[in-house]
């Protein structure tokens, strides 16, 4: 998102607006569209995921796409050990797109491009874009709505500790202010197994970004405020790049940096 440029003059949406303002098809389009994999933005935070995913201590089956909006693009770098997928989303009609893809429904978009973006850039087999959209739906078992500003973001029936947790451009989406986005990483880190991992995307200095001419809210997080909450809420930063930027120390607060970062359950 953080390429993006909002009007300044469209008002402000923020959370329950998703339910009825924010249209995932215009979102897919813009911020998912095949001229996308030419930007040095998107790149990175592709191969953020991808890399962070194939850490050495990350095992397990079960991961979690918290936030996944109308996309399993983040899922397709996913490593084949994870069998057991649950995508959660705060919209509805966002979920609705999965579930269209999952029932093999024309839903207008092909996600051949990031497929042949990590076929071409880590020299994966020929097969691998018709292999790991196959495995991608039989891996996926469950798509639920989810609240990340609740204490139980997946709901109170909702049993099982996960392995590792994916999230992008999701929980500064979700809060107002610092202490809003310290409890959602709370909150997060409670749906992991003590020892289990978060790998995030996001973006640092980011106050809204566009949708289909409507503006959407995002706090405007910095390194220190994104590593904090982590510690805060019992997890060990254990990699953090920023777009751009090799220390971030370094990172200029009036800009837009977009960040990857790896992190592991170690308690509080």
């Amino acid at each position: 998102m953080s390429t993006a440029h909002s009007d300044d003059q469209t008002p402000t949406l923020f959370r329950d607006d998703y339910h009825d303002k924010f249209s995932p098809v215009s979102y897919l389009s813009y911020y998912w569209g095949s001229e996308r994999v030419q930007q040095d933005w998107f790149q990175f935070h592709l191969d953020g995921g991808y890399k962070y995913f194939r850490h050495e201590g990350i095992s397990g089956t079960r991961l979690l796409d918290l936030g996944c909006g109308p996309n399993i693009g983040s899922m397709i770098g996913a490593p084949e050990h994870f069998t057991h997928i649950v995508m959660a989303d705060f919209s509805q009609a966002n979920l609705d797109v999965i579930k269209s893809w999952m029932r093999g429904d024309d839903v207008n978009f092909s996600w051949s491009h990031v497929c042949q973006y990590y076929l071409k850039k880590y020299a994966l087999d020929p097969a691998f874009e018709s292999t790991r959209l196959h495995s991608l739906k039989s891996y996926i078992k469950d798509i639920v709505q989810c609240d990340v500003l609740q204490s139980e973001p997946l709901g109170p029936s909702y049993t099982g500790f996960f392995d590792c947790v994916f999230s992008s451009f999701c929980l500064e989406t979700a809060s107002r202010d610092i202490d809003t986005y310290r409890r959602s990483v709370l909150n997060v880190a409670s749906l992991l197994r003590d020892g289990g991992h978060l790998v995030m995307r996001g973006a640092c200095g980011e106050h809204c970004y566009p949708v289909g001419g409507k503006n959407f809210h995002t706090l405007a997080l910095t390194p220190s405020h994104l590593t904090t909450a982590l510690t805060d809420a019992g997890f060990k930063v254990k990699e953090l790049q920023i777009e751009g930027v090799d220390d971030p120390d370094d990172v200029d607060v009036n800009k837009i940096h977009g960040f990857c970062v790896l992190a592991q359950k170690v308690g509080l």
